[in-house]
């Protein structure tokens, strides 16, 4: 039987590319974690924002439409080029990927598909508010179109 699609499988995927190619030492948090970031200067938050299943056959591939979302953040009074480099790392760590998808659950780790990431658009969003920790955050969030397909 042909493993299923979804979306644990591309995040766990996703997640992993991530943690092996991203070439900063910044903490990253993913879904579903708590993280007390008061006492970092710098962090990174990435998921899967957006994700659809389009009208196709059953017996062919499946295919999934989705948006990789990464906010990189950087407190007051740290270097003023660190988002920058936070940035320009995401996106040598995203843009235009090909990232075979592994079915972890199977022995051998049989590649089941591919999700392929598109070009990578940036938002600055630091708007001078003070944060939670009234520190002003430097704020980049940076969204990457894809989809992901079965073998």
């Amino acid at each position: 039987m042909a493993t299923q699609l979804d979306l644990e499988l591309i995040r766990a995927n996703l997640f992993k590319h991530w943690s092996d190619s991203f070439p900063l030492a910044v903490t990253t948090v993913y879904p579903g974690m708590n993280v007390d970031n008061s006492s970092s200067s710098e962090w990174i938050e990435i998921a899967v924002e957006n994700w659809s299943r389009k009208p196709q056959r059953t017996a062919g591939k499946q295919f999934l439409e989705l948006v990789v979302v990464v906010h990189c953040f950087v407190k007051a009074g740290t270097d003023k080029g660190r988002i920058l480099e936070l940035a320009d790392a995401t996106r040598s760590t995203i843009s235009q990927k090909t990232i075979s998808l592994k079915d972890f659950d199977l022995s051998g780790e049989p590649t089941v598909g591919y999700l392929r990431l598109h070009e990578t658009e940036t938002r600055d969003r630091f708007l001078g508010l003070p944060s939670t920790h009234d520190q002003t955050l430097q704020h980049v969030s940076m969204s990457t179109k894809g989809f992901a397909h079965s073998s």
